[in-house]
């Protein structure tokens, strides 16, 4: 994809963007609902159309989630979620982004035609992933692409919500779309966990010691509310976490 066609993509997404991620912040609940947006998404993975087909498709298929709190090579404190569900994949529908394209541009993916073929999906990649934006302004987005062509590519981006005004926000998203578009490299192997979200806690909108809280804020209840979870929802198998 050319760069101006980045630069429009970017443009067009900027103030959604900028919307949604300052309401976000401001949401006094989303503290403690970031953990189950993801978990929602992995779940996602995993659910398809009435009647679609893919070379993904197994009616059996269940998640297994991995949420680490740990320092990376570089003495960042992180939070990362992992999930094995399915891999980003591709649209092959005229008005909707691949997958990676929907999370890069805060777009759902859900179409009308969704409401009554996908109905246990919620939108992946729309307002409820943003709110995870509480816990960083930056998160690395690290996964495995299935193409039109049947082949499977891994890829990385940053996705950076810093900003203070829209035109640096505007900056920010063309520059993760260029990433996005120059990143991608053939796989045979899968690795087991082929999704992951870090967040970098340093980069919290209000500091470490603030991310960090939020992190705990978000885990507190989960012993309670997590077998629950795993009784009724027919796509998770297991969920664990880890603090080191």
């Amino acid at each position: 994809m050319t760069e101006s066609k980045n630069r429009e993509l970017a443009i067009s997404a900027t103030s959604k963007i900028f919307e949604k991620v300052n309401d976000a912040l401001r949401k006094r609940d989303t503290d403690k609902r970031w953990f189950w947006e993801l978990l929602q998404n992995a779940k996602d993975t995993v659910v398809f159309k009435k009647g679609e087909t893919t070379q993904l498709n197994d009616p059996n298929k269940k998640v297994d989630v991995k949420l680490t709190l740990t320092k990376n090579e570089k003495n960042e404190t992180i939070l990362k979620f992992e999930h094995n569900g399915n891999p980003f994949k591709f649209s092959n529908h005229q008005y909707k982004y691949d997958d990676p394209k929907c999370l890069l541009l805060a777009d759902s993916g859900k179409i009308e035609e969704d409401e009554t073929q996908r109905e246990d999906i919620t939108g992946q990649f729309g307002t409820g992933f943003l709110s995870t934006h509480i816990l960083s302004l930056r998160i690395l987005v690290e996964g495995i692409f299935l193409d039109k062509q049947g082949d499977y590519n891994e890829f990385n981006f940053e996705l950076d919500r810093q900003f203070q005004n829209k035109l640096q926000l505007a900056e920010k998203v063309e520059k993760s779309l260029d990433q996005y578009d120059s990143n991608f490299k053939p796989v045979n192997n899968l690795s087991t966990f082929e999704t992951s979200f870090t967040y970098f806690l340093n980069n919290h909108k209000e500091g470490i010691e603030e991310g960090i809280n939020t992190v705990k804020s978000g885990i507190e209840g989960l012993e309670k509310y997590i077998p629950f979870v795993l009784s009724f929802s027919k796509e998770i198998r297991s969920v664990e976490i880890f603090d080191n």
